[in-house]
């Protein structure tokens, strides 16, 4: 008894000194920065201590704003660039998608100024996760093949293995999943980091994510075969993250093979790892699939303890992430019981957490989603409204515009129709005229006519015919003699 108090009591000692060397970390980062002399220094032990907080954003902000001002006084902007990549990261951990997004965009921002590619392309992947965790695959895939593109241009092995690595994850993930272009780019992943001699972390997702492309392909020994080699890296470098996620796979495996108590096995094994790395997401993960596999064997009771742990420590912790899954296999779990009052009200409930989840950023409760949820109807309801106002506004003012192109153009016409009426009297006015001066030449040029006959005739009365003169004097001429002018 005094032996096993002893253990105890030894147990709790070193728990406290774990807690307590993880709490003096920030200090001791501290002392290194007041040795640090140059900017560049200065900022990767202050992202450091940022970065510790990775689950507690308001302690990494504090630390974030303080740095901030100290790098504006250094006039250092890879500080204030570094400063944002590392707050995105912690914002991104602790489901703070907007600020993780803006802190993100302002790194990106500042590296494209100070043409550090490296970085560049480094905030451009952290980027892109978010879009992936929000389910916007086309835009998180657009933003990894921004950092692809860079990686490749400078020969960044790593970055470039990495991004190959997520976009064959978007691939696979997507609503309508492509697991053959997804292997393509996992393989190119795979091929860089093997020519590079990169057998850290993302090996051994790029190997466990291949394993999990064959599962959902049903080329089942495939996939062990690539789980098994994750495995095996995992042990040798004593990666516990790797290890606890190709357990995943490895029941997501059994579980496609319906071999359920298996997966619940390894799934007994994630979970010991996840409370051992104190890793919320991963133990509420683990929980909602133990629960699924549970219900699977007929096992209710068991399933929905699990569930309801799930359920439990994610509100708990403000862990919303994760929650739309956890609710539908509680929805599931109740409805195999028969409750399909409850199975629904899960199931509304995990269609509004996707839907409203990530424009929450606080610890609000679920009751409080729902009241944003049904805001944001209403919002919406009213926008579509004052659309439609300002459409029918629009449509008022072309009809308007359109009448008054008529009318123009209407009087256009009558004006174009009066003055070629008025030129064509002109026209007739100017015609009557001619005929009248041509009836008085006409008239004239008779009377001129008729006077020159009448003088004709007079003359021939006085004067004697020119054939009595040939008669009476047969030997005459008339001699014509012209007058020199």
């Amino acid at each position: 008894m005094r032996a096993h108090t002893f253990k105890i009591f030894i147990l709790f000692v070193l728990i406290l000194s774990l807690g307590s060397a993880r709490a003096s970390k920030p200090d001791s980062l501290k002392k290194v920065l007041s040795t640090k002399t140059t900017p560049e220094e200065k900022a990767f032990i202050c992202g450091a201590i940022i970065s510790h907080f990775e689950t507690n954003y308001d302690s990494a902000l504090f630390y974030y704003t303080k740095y901030a001002e100290l790098f504006k006084t250094l006039k250092s902007k890879f500080g204030e660039g570094y400063l944002n990549y590392n707050a995105g990261f912690v914002a991104l951990e602790t489901a703070k998608y907007d600020e993780s997004k803006d802190h993100l965009n302002k790194s990106i921002i500042t590296f494209i100024e100070l043409k550090n590619d490296t970085m560049l392309a480094k905030s451009y992947m952290r980027l892109g996760f978010i879009y992936y965790t929000l389910g916007d695959y086309e835009t998180s895939n657009k933003t990894y093949f921004n950092a692809l593109e860079i990686a490749e241009r400078v020969g960044h092995s790593m970055i470039t293995a990495w991004a190959n690595n997520l976009i064959g994850l978007n691939y696979r993930s997507k609503p309508n999943p492509d697991y053959k272009k997804s292997l393509e780019y996992l393989f190119k992943a795979l091929e860089i980091d093997k020519k590079a001699l990169n057998y850290g972390g993302n090996m051994g997702m790029v190997l466990l994510r291949i394993g999990s492309v064959y599962t959902h392909m049903r080329e089942y020994e495939k996939a062990e075969l690539y789980l098994n080699e994750s495995m095996r890296l995992a042990d040798s470098l004593g990666r516990m993250t790797n290890k606890k996620w190709t357990l995943e796979a490895f029941a997501g495996l059994y579980k496609r093979k319906k071999e359920y108590k298996k997966a619940v096995n390894i799934l007994e094994r994630s979970l010991a790892i996840s409370k051992q790395e104190k890793e919320v997401p991963g133990i509420i993960i683990t929980y909602a699939s133990i629960a699924d596999n549970y219900m699977n064997l007929k096992d209710l009771k068991l399933a929905e303890t699990y569930i309801d742990s799930a359920i439990a420590l994610s509100l708990k912790t403000n862990v919303f992430q994760t929650l739309s899954s956890v609710y539908l296999v509680k929805s599931k779990i109740s409805e195999s019981k028969g409750e399909t009052a409850i199975a629904l009200q899960y199931y509304k409930k995990a269609i509004m957490v996707k839907d409203s989840l990530f424009s929450v950023q606080n610890s609000e409760n679920i009751n409080q989603l729902e009241t944003k949820f049904q805001t944001q109807k209403k919002e919406k309801e009213i926008t579509l409204l004052n659309k439609e106002k300002e459409t029918d506004q629009k449509l008022k003012s072309i009809y308007m515009i359109a009448l008054c192109v008529a009318a123009l153009f209407i009087c256009i016409i009558i004006f174009s129709l009066f003055k070629i009426n008025r030129s064509k009297k002109l026209i007739a006015l100017q015609k009557l005229e001619t005929e009248k001066q041509k009836d008085l030449v006409l008239e004239k040029q008779k009377d001129i006519t008729d006077s020159i006959n009448y003088a004709l005739r007079i003359q021939e009365a006085i004067l004697p015919s020119p054939h009595i003169n040939e008669d009476l004097f047969e030997e005459s001429f008339i001699l014509f003699k012209q007058k020199i002018l």
